[in-house]
């Protein structure tokens, strides 16, 4: 009995030393899969526009371990006609879907394996909002609306990760600030002060934020109804508008902005968005409609020069800069952009900005949102189908 138990023993001890090895490669396979990176699409759904990017992240912290792989950004104005519609209506949302579907069938081609969608302020906002995003989630894509203080969060993300890549210093040690502008909100955020803040991961920190409620859509609507005392309608057009014009307009939108804490007074932020944004118009504005101007700068001077510049002139002298690709913004809104820029800046009483040339808040979300599998796309729901 003591030897046959002696020799079971040692079978088992075998058995165990043979194993090990399998143990140890499975526990490596898995160590590596969780480096290994993992391809993302990320959508921005905006009260202006909606935007994807598509991109190889490392699987535990979102950071991009190569330049995208892809990158859209399509203007579908669903602020503009909630404004003049109360509500989203069934022509914009068909145009909201129609645009997702070109997008999931884009991240399908390109291998996307995960995905996340947010919404922005007009889906805070509209009264059938939530209905529209149970149609996206019909088509097979994980959306939810997010609020401005999360929104907020999302633009620095973006910043600090395209200031880290462009090895001009580790963003969080420096403290930036960053603006971002969009078709019915905007947001300018920083970490608080103290090394706690600036050295925590973003998820955690402490931020320090000024945000508004307005952005083109809302800055159009007053021009066309304040100022000119016209009918605000989806395609109504304000070209061309004089300087005494533009000036009652940015009196009316400073009116509507508080204070600036002291924290924000004479800053230089980074101002972050795509070829449609106000930065990037102004800039367009000052050095041609044709020229590359990611990277550079704004003062306030320069912002009430490119308003000067746009006034008195009809759609087709603002074609350029407003830009001639299909994905480009209207002629229409180039004034009230130009005037919401300028009171912004100088209600904040601002130093300037230095632009950076984004998709949304995409490169945000990819370390800050919660992805989840991507799964084949269906036909966009009709009415009453979500």
């Amino acid at each position: 009995f003591f030897v046959s138990w002696v020799g079971s023993m040692s079978s088992v001890r075998l058995s165990a030393l043979s194993i090990l090895p399998l143990a140890i490669g499975l526990a490596m396979l898995r160590l590596l899969s969780r480096r290994r990176p993992i391809r993302r699409a990320a959508f921005d759904i905006g009260s202006g526009g909606t935007k994807l990017l598509i991109a190889d992240v490392h699987p535990l912290t979102g950071k991009l371990v190569s330049q995208p792989l892809f990158e859209l950004d399509i203007p579908v104005p669903f602020k503009g006609d909630e404004q003049v519609h109360g509500r989203l209506s069934e022509d914009i949302q068909l145009r909201g879907l129609s645009v997702l579907q070109t997008m999931l069938r884009k991240a399908g081609e390109l291998g996307a394996v995960e995905a996340c969608a947010i919404a922005t302020e007009v889906f805070r906002v509209a009264s059938n909002g939530t209905e529209y995003l149970g149609r996206v989630r019909a088509l097979g894509l994980s959306v939810s609306v997010v609020t401005q203080p999360l929104e907020a969060r999302l633009g620095l993300a973006t910043a600090e990760a395209l200031e880290a890549s462009a090895q001009r210093g580790l963003a969080a040690s420096s403290g930036i600030a960053v603006w971002d502008s969009g078709g019915a909100s905007f947001q300018i955020t920083t970490r608080a002060a103290g090394p706690a803040s600036l050295n925590e991961p973003l998820r955690n920190a402490e931020l320090r934020a000024y945000t508004g409620r307005i952005g083109t859509s809302p800055a159009l609507k007053a021009l066309l109804m304040q100022v000119l005392g016209r009918k605000y309608e989806m395609h109504a057009n304000p070209n061309p508008v004089s300087l005494a014009d533009a000036e009652a307009l940015v009196n009316i939108l400073r009116s509507q902005l508080d204070a600036p804490p002291a924290w924000l007074r004479g800053q230089h932020l980074y101002a972050i968005g795509g070829h449609n944004c106000l930065f990037a118009v102004a800039l367009r504005v000052l050095r041609g409609g044709g020229a590359d101007v990611s990277g550079a700068t704004l003062s306030t001077g320069q912002m009430r020069e490119a308003l000067g510049l746009v006034v008195g002139r009809e759609d087709a002298d603002l074609e350029a800069v407003s830009g001639l690709s299909p994905d480009a913004d209207r002629p229409l809104v180039v004034v009230p952009k130009m005037a919401l820029l300028v009171a912004v800046a100088e209600r904040l009483q601002l130093g300037g900005v230095t632009y950076l040339k984004t998709t949304g808040s995409c490169i945000g979300m990819m370390s800050l949102c919660d992805f989840t599998p991507l799964r084949p796309h269906a036909e966009a729901p009709g009415p009453g189908m979500a």
